[in-house]
């Protein structure tokens, strides 16, 4: 389905588990799921959100998949006044001996 676009209700979900997905949308795509998350959160609910930064392997160089890497400044806009509490750490995995960092965001929040 079409991440923008969750066909639920409000208040349905207590955990909204989101990886690997925004990289994917773009920042315009991302912006409109998560408002249509903060509806279907319910109170108190909570959601981790893991994506790639705009330091990350998988968009410097080439990019054949065109992912989106995002901003500390992009994500302080996706993220901003829609929730009790925002929580936005990185975290990075390395392969090939340390060559190549995968860095991505990692948003926990509480509605």
């Amino acid at each position: 389905g079409d991440v923008a676009d969750l066909d639920f209700p409000d208040n349905y979900f207590d955990l909204i588990i989101c990886v690997g997905v925004f990289e994917c949308t773009g920042f315009e795509i991302a912006v409109a799921a998560i408002n249509k998350i903060r509806k279907i959160l319910c109170k108190k609910g909570r959601g981790i959100f893991i994506f790639a930064s705009n330091h990350d392997f998988r968009i410097l160089g080439t990019n054949p998949l065109n992912l989106h890497g995002y901003t500390r400044d992009e994500v302080d806009k996706m993220f901003d006044d829609f929730f009790s509490s925002t929580y936005v750490d990185t975290y990075s995995t390395t392969y090939e001996g340390g060559i190549r960092e995968q860095r991505d965001w990692l948003v926990t929040i509480v509605k």
